[in-house]
């Protein structure tokens, strides 16, 4: 079984630490899948944050859904942006890093897919030019 989300959450923070981040990057790591825990929007709220019709993806934007209710809760913006682009670096990295992808949770393999997938060649190379932050990949 994998990880449950407390455990992951502290997983993730815990990598972060022991690389070497700043606290700033230590915070996003730990609440990067807070958006998975807001409630499902009311049918036609929010729309924008729907990735698919089927009631189990419903918030499979849970990155851009969790960082803007940590903005209106006043997390500095830097945190915003990693957790905004976790869902992006996980699909680089499964792109770019032999192997990445088979490390990924069932749980994980299965939102990716609602998530765009494996980058593209192309999109591999847009992301690496326009949105890199080497501790957004290393979440």
């Amino acid at each position: 079984p994998g990880l449950g989300f407390v455990a992951h959450a502290l997983q993730t923070a815990q990598n972060a630490r022991e690389a070497g981040y700043e606290e700033e990057v230590q915070v996003a790591a730990l609440l990067h899948d807070v958006g998975w825990l807001l409630p499902k929007p009311s049918h036609g709220q929010h729309s924008d944050q729907l990735t698919s019709a089927d009631s189990k993806v419903w918030l499979a934007k849970h990155d851009k859904v969790g960082a803007d209710f940590l903005r209106q809760l006043g997390f500095s913006e830097r945190i915003a942006k990693l957790i905004e682009g976790h869902v992006q670096a996980k699909r680089y990295l499964c792109h770019s890093e032999k192997g990445y992808y088979n490390k990924l949770s069932a749980g994980s393999k299965f939102t990716l897919k609602h998530q765009g997938g494996v980058m593209t060649e192309k999109e591999a190379a847009e992301f690496a030019m326009c949105y890199y932050e080497e501790a957004s990949l290393k979440q």
